[in-house]
């Protein structure tokens, strides 16, 4: 018997002792911290993080938003490598045969007998009691009960039907979940969905409008419902969002006018045409101005600044590693604000290192603004920060 076999089955044999015995174990919500996610991050995940983590552990390209693989999170790891298999099935899952090049545009992933062992070890290890839901896993019907509601602390928008005229790898379409009913009267969120020839959906491009006053929105929560049945996704638990006092100006318009406020992802959820989807937040509140971002500066600089930067710039700094210490990410707003911001003496653009560097004064990179537009547009920032 491999190794990593042996490992697997000794977890699943504590996990039925411990059951047995009293101690903690959720089969309704795997999830909140059961022992499933124990065994499967002691043998499946290093098994995942060293062949697949590459392409699926960063939501900048399409294999990360298919199928988003967080390396911070088991558990939410555990939910969507559950939402690729047939349980007792691993000849039908989805995971398994990706993995080893069945309609894989990498190729195997998983050459090693032993790894490819494991997996199967715990695919039959796995019920329809987990987490996943049915529709996306490798080729049979998933219908885990229905889980304990994971909303219970959270702000939640009213539900919005799944969009109809959703294709594969087509251009996002725009929900606009009204923020009325929460008490910020006039006020909405935007959100775009698109889809993945892997199966998998995006959740990106948030926008926020508020008539009235600056709002602050910290955590975005996706929660999809079919019938009895729940899927949910805290990827952008993190996420803060704030929005100017603004008002959509058209609101027939797709998507509505301004400057996305965050182009980080959520991924993963499977859903179907008439599936109800709703937003959650950790909070929702009036923006008393003491964070940036309340203000029209930080919405121009998301709208104007920031894909001037990516476009001259990310060649060098769009990375963890970015030059002079400069790193430019593309998929979080807040990282991206902050390193720019370090970077420039407020009003002042001759003084400001972004400025100067980016015209080629004392930048090993030479010139990058090459436009007098893109300079003007850099300058009019710096001059607008307080």
């Amino acid at each position: 018997m491999k190794s990593n076999t042996r490992k697997l089955i000794l977890a699943l044999m504590t996990t039925a002792l411990l059951n047995g015995c009293g101690a903690y174990h959720d089969e309704q919500n795997p999830v909140s911290g059961g022992t499933e996610i124990n065994a499967f991050a002691a043998t499946v995940r290093p098994i995942l993080q060293n062949n697949c983590f590459g392409c699926h552990a960063t939501l900048g390209g399409s294999a990360g938003a298919a199928f988003f693989m967080n390396p911070n999170d088991d558990s939410q790891l555990y939910r969507e490598a559950f939402n690729r298999i047939t349980p007792k099935n691993p000849i039908s899952s989805k995971l398994l045969n990706k993995a080893m090049g069945m309609g894989h545009s990498p190729g195997n992933q998983l050459p090693s007998v032993p790894d490819q062992d494991t997996i199967k070890a715990w695919i039959n290890s796995e019920s329809s009691g987990g987490s996943g839901t049915s529709g996306n896993g490798g080729g049979g019907s998933v219908n885990p009960p229905t889980p304990p509601n994971p909303t219970g602390n959270l702000v939640m928008t009213s539900s919005l039907p799944v969009p109809s005229n959703l294709s594969n790898g087509g251009a996002y379409q725009y929900l606009r979940f009204p923020l009325s009913g929460l008490g910020h009267s006039g006020a909405l969120l935007e959100m775009g969905i698109r889809f993945y020839t892997d199966g998998g959906y995006e959740f990106s491009q948030w926008r926020v409008y508020s008539p009235s006053y600056p709002l602050k929105v910290t955590g975005l929560n996706v929660l999809v419902t079919n019938g009895t049945q729940q899927d949910f996704s805290n990827t952008l638990a993190t996420v803060v969002l704030n929005a100017p006092k603004s008002g959509a100006t058209d609101s027939n318009s797709t998507p509505l006018p301004g400057a996305v406020l965050s182009s980080r992802a959520a991924t993963g959820i499977s859903f179907g045409t008439g599936d109800l989807i709703q937003v959650g937040f950790t909070r929702l509140e009036r923006d008393n101005g003491t964070t940036p971002g309340g203000n029209q500066e930080q919405v121009f600089f998301l709208g104007s600044v920031k894909p001037i930067l990516l476009n001259r710039c990310a060649s060098c700094h769009g990375n963890a590693n970015g030059s002079g210490n400069f790193n430019m990410p593309n998929n979080d707003d807040t990282v991206l604000y902050q390193n720019v911001r370090f970077r420039v003496t407020p009003k002042d653009p001759n003084n400001s290192k972004l400025y100067n560097k980016g015209t080629g004064v004392g930048h090993g990179g030479g010139i990058r603004l090459t436009l007098q537009a893109e300079k003007d547009t850099i300058i009019s920032w710096i001059n607008m920060i307080q």
